[in-house]
């Protein structure tokens, strides 16, 4: 069992003159945070921990709404809430950590897209190819190189160095350690943000495994155009 911490804290800058985009409205009648989790297999999961600026729920009336959301998933979940924006979505998943002393396994989701997996366990990278999707900003990714055993050999963040794209599910086997190593890389002279690939190449460079799971009918909402491309599907 392990616990599902869900980022929300952004500015959605990549949105703009819209409500929080995890917040906007599928066609399914949710929001795009509860339909992005519902490829997952919720009923492992001790906890669910969505975290968001406690701004976005008072200035939008937020906080109702997502309450009867995760109500219906009848999943045990806390809510996070910020009162200021962070550095990174490294830092949202560290104050998160640190509110509810989590211990253990934890999957990092992102809000802003979907896809189908299974539970995964250990220090685990989900990912999808570049053959099995039509339409993606391949520059807007992280991608990784893998050995004959699926084995992660290298993670970079930016850079097209393989066909397999982080896809938004990142799976560490200790939180505490993943706390460990985002100090030590906050500590150092680098003033870009700090993104979860980072942590990775970080407890890879420390000798720490990571394998790949490869999951499907993923879902792209990154940004306003992939949004509305995608409502209109419908």
């Amino acid at each position: 069992m392990a616990t599902l911490i869900l980022p929300c804290a952004g500015k959605s800058t990549r949105f703009k003159n819209t409500r929080p985009k995890w917040s906007l409205t599928h066609p399914y009648g949710e929001p795009m945070l509860i339909q992005g989790i519902k490829g997952l297999k919720l009923e492992k999961y001790d906890k669910i921990i969505p975290i968001f600026l406690k701004d976005h729920l008072d200035t939008f009336g937020l906080r109702e709404g997502i309450i009867e959301s995760f109500n219906k998933l009848n999943i045990n979940y806390e809510i996070l809430e910020l009162d200021n924006p962070t550095n990174s979505q490294s830092e949202t998943v560290v104050k998160a950590i640190e509110a509810f002393n989590i211990q253990g396994e934890i999957l990092i989701k992102d809000c802003d897209d979907y896809f189908k997996s299974d539970y995964t366990e250990g220090n685990t990278v989900c990912v999808c190819s570049l053959h099995d999707v039509d339409k993606i900003i391949a520059k807007n990714k992280s991608y990784v190189e893998i050995n004959s055993n699926n084995s992660i050999e290298t993670i970079v963040e930016k850079s097209v160095i393989s066909d397999l794209f982080c896809c938004g599910g990142y799976n560490f086997s200790d939180a505490q350690e993943f706390i460990k190593t985002y100090y030590k890389l906050s500590k150092l002279d680098n003033k870009g943000e700090l993104y979860i690939s980072h942590i990775i190449y970080q407890q890879l460079l420390e000798g720490k495994k990571f394998q790949i799971t490869q999951v499907s009918n993923y879902e792209d909402w990154g940004t306003l155009k992939d949004w509305n491309e995608y409502l209109n599907t419908y």
